[in-house]
């Protein structure tokens, strides 16, 4: 819990939550707004085993930091099937970086693995700038 020390994750809508698992790139979103925790992989997996850790990361920082544990009795966790997938075994983290700003910007999830090497320049341009474009 080192690393939310100094934030109140409750104290966001939205938390964008980066998942590395061996050799693979995938997203986890905490939305307070909806009661809900969910996983987009561009490889579709399971996600059921991050969410549990979260939704447990969750509850454990709860009681950390306010001295009772976090309700998620009412809490959706899903993975979500209806996304773009990739189609090569190296794209993972440019999907990651999609999906995130898509979710950030409340914005379909419509984009296409075709797209990719435009979302790289994309990216660089972002870094570049300091902004996201």
């Amino acid at each position: 819990m080192r690393w939310t020390m100094k934030v109140d994750l409750q104290s966001f809508d939205i938390s964008l939550v980066p998942i590395h698992l061996p050799g693979h790139w995938a997203l986890s979103i905490m939305d307070m707004r909806k009661k809900g925790m969910y996983y987009f992989d561009s490889m579709l997996g399971d996600g059921r085993d991050c969410l549990r850790e979260l939704r447990e990361f969750l509850v454990l920082e709860s009681v950390a930091k306010r001295g009772k544990a976090f309700n998620t009795m009412d809490w959706t966790f899903l993975s979500v099937k209806t996304i773009p997938t990739q189609m090569n075994g190296s794209d993972c983290g440019v999907f990651l970086c999609r999906f995130a700003e898509c979710i950030a910007r409340d914005a379909d999830t419509d984009f296409k693995a075709a797209d990719m090497n435009e979302f790289r320049k994309k990216i660089v341009q972002g870094i570049k700038s300091g902004k996201l474009i």
